[in-house]
């Protein structure tokens, strides 16, 4: 599941638009938001009718051709209530709900002001009100631009965090969300550069790079790189260690294990993504260039020859405001 989006505005389309996989930003469209879709659902009606709809949907359409219609009305019956808005919004609109906790205050119940761009989404927000005793989980509707919602506790908390779980599929604000490969590969904002001059390794750099990518790389040359520009790094572990630290980026993480290879996400101080491919010597980096594509869901990869030994992704981190 995913509950980010990581592309860019404008490349995104409708679900109800996605027929099959064409590139990496439709896979994060048909596969990543589709899935999101069926968890909020069943966060909105229960497991018993979700599961009661599934059901449904198969007995009435098993061996024909189904649609998404199909699936509203199996699912809305088992509910029953009507789910056609649910189906609009997440179906026929592009892109994601931003949502933001603006405030929250405390007394008798908890003020907590939600805000979220026009036209708005209509929601089922889960919170959390964490005290250094206990951690309380309200959830509620959110469906305006701006809405304040009172809180009855237990005990006083010291903050509030907005969808702790990422169980709602929206646009996560930038401490938010773990950087992940897939950033480098579907942002045709990404300047890729390549470090080292070996011919072998800038051969095998272009080609990794090209593979990565669904728009054509914008190569730069390793001296002329943008300081705010979202980055694709690759080469030689021996050349790319120091070309980070001269220009003060992250540096490879000391708790990722050895391997003849890796390929790894961080965030610059500008905010931007930060992906970095290094390799032990030309030959083991050519071999990246059909693995790798496949992780862009990985914060981070480690290899052994052309196999995959390690992967994962960095913790994500809820939004919160403390209570005033």
């Amino acid at each position: 599941q995913t509950c980010a989006l990581p592309i860019s505005p404008g490349q995104d389309r409708p679900l109800a638009e996605f027929t099959s996989r064409t590139h990496g930003t439709s896979q994060i469209v048909g596969y990543g938001k589709a899935a999101m879709v069926f968890l909020m659902l069943r966060d909105l009606i229960g497991a018993d009718a979700f599961d009661a709809g599934i059901r449904r949907f198969w007995r009435d359409r098993q061996f024909k051709l189904a649609s998404w219609a199909d699936l509203q009305n199996a699912f809305s019956a088992e509910a029953k209530r009507d789910l056609s808005a649910f189906f609009a919004q997440w179906l026929t609109r592009a892109g994601a709900p931003r949502i933001v906790i603006d405030s929250a205050q405390g007394g008798d119940a908890v003020q907590v002001k939600l805000t979220q761009p026009a036209p708005p989404y209509a929601l089922e927000v889960l919170l959390a009100f964490r005290s250094a005793a206990r951690t309380e989980f309200r959830r509620s509707t959110f469906d305006s631009v701006n809405a304040t919602m009172a809180f009855k506790l237990d005990a006083k908390p010291d903050e509030v965090l907005l969808d702790p779980d990422l169980r709602l599929f929206r646009r996560l604000e930038r401490n938010e969300a773990p950087p992940i490969l897939r950033e480098a590969m579907v942002d045709p904002a990404v300047v890729t550069v390549i470090v080292g001059d070996e011919p072998g390794v800038v051969a095998a750099a272009r080609t990794l790079a090209e593979k990565m990518q669904d728009e054509p790389p914008r190569f730069r040359p390793r001296t002329a790189v943008p300081d705010d520009a979202p980055l694709l790094v690759i080469g030689l572990e021996a050349d790319v260690v120091p070309w980070l630290q001269s220009r003060g980026l992250p540096a490879k993480p000391a708790a990722l294990k050895s391997g003849s290879a890796a390929a790894w996400t961080a965030t610059s101080a500008y905010g931007k993504t930060l992906a970095v491919v290094t390799a032990r010597d030309a030959q083991t980096l050519a071999a990246l260039a059909r693995p790798l594509p496949h992780y862009g869901r990985r914060s981070y990869v480690i290899f052994d020859g052309g196999k995959a030994v390690d992967a994962g992704v960095w913790p994500a981190r809820a939004q919160s405001v403390s209570v005033n």
